[in-house]
């Protein structure tokens, strides 16, 4: 089975997976990346946060696919909570 690895960055820090993982295939390799960087985002993005996650997959040939989650907050009112819906 093939080898894969996974790094992710996140601006202030990176992870470069060394050891890898084996899937039967590129797509599987892909979705475990996917489900990671939403786990990932439930525990470093706030609600009053900006931050951008960025995943990488690679063979042994180079990168196969970069996903990126992205988290923007925008106030609709200077001094009133970030979770405040721009649209209520």
């Amino acid at each position: 089975m093939p080898k894969f690895y996974f790094d992710v960055e996140d601006g202030a820090s990176a992870f470069r997976d060394a050891d890898g993982l084996q899937f039967t295939g590129a797509a599987s390799a892909f979705d475990l990346m996917r489900r990671t960087l939403l786990e990932i985002g439930k525990e470093v993005i706030t609600s009053d946060s900006q931050r951008q996650l960025i995943g990488t997959v690679r063979d042994r040939k180079g990168v196969l696919w970069r996903a990126r989650l992205r988290f923007d907050v925008e106030r609709s009112r200077e001094g009133e909570p970030a979770t405040a819906s721009v649209f209520s």
